[in-house]
């Protein structure tokens, strides 16, 4: 389907395929003068990658129906409770064996700082609540989903991630606004928090205080206005833009400047601006803001319907809401598996979203682009794949050696571009 030269069943407008296309050529003129073009081409592929992943879901969706409506809640639902099983096992296996000290970070393998899971709570803690507000659901569906959104309530306190507290707070306080079924769901999320907050009480409190097991990155340490280390990389990009606001020192190249703290702003706004230039950044902030202007004026007219359509829709906006107030303070525009969901989520509602009938379609010279743009985005990430994976330890242990430190996430788990102007030393 991807491939298909035919017309789609879902079309974007004129202006938005001409904004994607000079947002790509902008894209290309920084990676082009960046001083390691291939990495900034790698991540160039990624965001343009994600669009067509986002685009492929829509599609999905637009001609599977409500059936694919249930296959991707599905897919959220069982994710979600495979991975508060493995929490719960990793949890009760430490009590059990009374190892020391009880360390949620340690409890989910796969992610190498719990935070970036904390970016996926974001995402699906919103979708959750969708199961059990749905018209029709019935008695055995619901509870069983209720008490999974109490559990991940208690995952995201114990995660300590305050960025995902943060954009739960405010996707909550923008649902107050509109309307009777969107305070139903701040006031199931209310509700669910509460229970939540019990048991991460009784979980890392009570039990570990009763066993006498000493608790470590409690979630209580997080409750700081520290930066953590964030106003380095915020000085950094700002004299970064300040220095090439044009077209930026190049996608993926907050990189290429050593600090002691990330490889990335943990800013969206400042990450654009920096790596990819000061309009390019301020273009995509337009479409943004458009795009959410669109979709909040469907939810707040949606405001009294009770349908799965409106429910969900509801849910993933909030949880978009969610995720872009995380990525102000946190990286969930670098994250891969961030990325991926976040992709997901918005090409999920995109095919939700009411769609004008006068709305036009790119031509088949633009639909031969844009397919064309992703083979070739799909062809360089394949390449980036092959030449490094094999031999990710050994350029982890080199990274180590010559620099030292700990390891700086971004595309790989060592993000760092270590010797700027050669384009092989990530």
């Amino acid at each position: 389907m991807i491939f298909s030269f035919k017309p789609l069943p879902y079309a974007v407008s004129r202006v938005t395929f001409f904004l994607i296309v000079g947002l790509v050529l902008v894209g290309a003129m920084s990676s082009v003068r960046a001083d390691a073009p291939i990495w900034a081409f790698t991540e160039l592929a990624t965001f343009f990658g994600c669009a067509g992943i986002a685009w492929f879901i829509a599609i999905v969706r637009i001609t599977g129906g409500a059936l694919v409506d249930r296959m991707l809640l599905g897919s959220v639902v069982l994710t979600c409770a495979a991975l508060s099983i493995q929490v719960g096992v990793s949890y009760a296996s430490t009590i059990l064996v009374r190892l020391e000290p009880v360390d949620p970070w340690g409890f989910l393998g796969g992610f190498s700082n719990l935070r970036f899971f904390g970016q996926f709570i974001s995402l699906s803690l919103p979708l959750l609540a969708a199961p059990a507000m749905v018209p029709g659901q019935s008695r055995p569906w619901r509870i069983p989903t209720l008490l999974l959104l109490v559990v991940w309530w208690a995952i995201a306190i114990c995660s300590g991630t305050r960025g995902t507290w943060l954009g739960l707070a405010v996707a909550s306080t923008w649902l107050c606004f509109m309307g009777e079924k969107a305070r139903r769901w701040v006031t199931l999320q209310v509700f669910s928090a509460i229970g939540g907050g019990v048991l991460f009480f009784i979980c890392m409190n009570w039990i570990p205080q009763i066993a006498d097991l000493e608790v470590a990155n409690h979630a209580s340490s997080r409750l700081t206005a520290s930066l953590s280390g964030r106003e380095v990389l915020w000085i950094q990009a700002v004299s970064m833009i300040v220095e090439r606001p044009l077209l930026g020192f190049g996608p993926m190249h907050f990189a290429s400047i050593a600090n002691a703290v990330a490889a990335h702003p943990h800013q969206a706004l400042l990450q654009l601006a920096s790596e990819w230039g000061l309009p390019f950044s301020v273009a995509v902030t337009f479409g943004v803001g458009l795009a959410a202007c669109s979709v909040f004026r469907c939810v707040r007219a949606e405001a009294n319907l009770d349908t799965s359509v409106s429910v969900l829709r509801l849910c993933l906006s909030a949880s978009l809401v969610a995720s872009l107030t995380q990525a102000m303070v946190d990286g969930v525009l670098v994250m891969p598996y961030t990325q991926v969901w976040l992709a997901l989520v918005s090409g999920w509602l995109l095919a939700l979203h009411p769609r004008r009938e006068s709305t036009v379609g790119p031509s088949a010279t633009g639909r031969l682009l844009w397919t064309g743009g992703l083979i070739l985005a799909a062809g360089l990430l394949v390449g980036v794949l092959v030449r490094d994976y094999p031999r990710l330890n050994e350029l982890e242990n080199s990274y180590v050696q010559q620099v030292g430190g700990h390891l700086q996430p971004r595309f790989w788990q060592q993000g760092v571009i270590v010797a700027r102007g050669q384009q092989n030393s990530k």
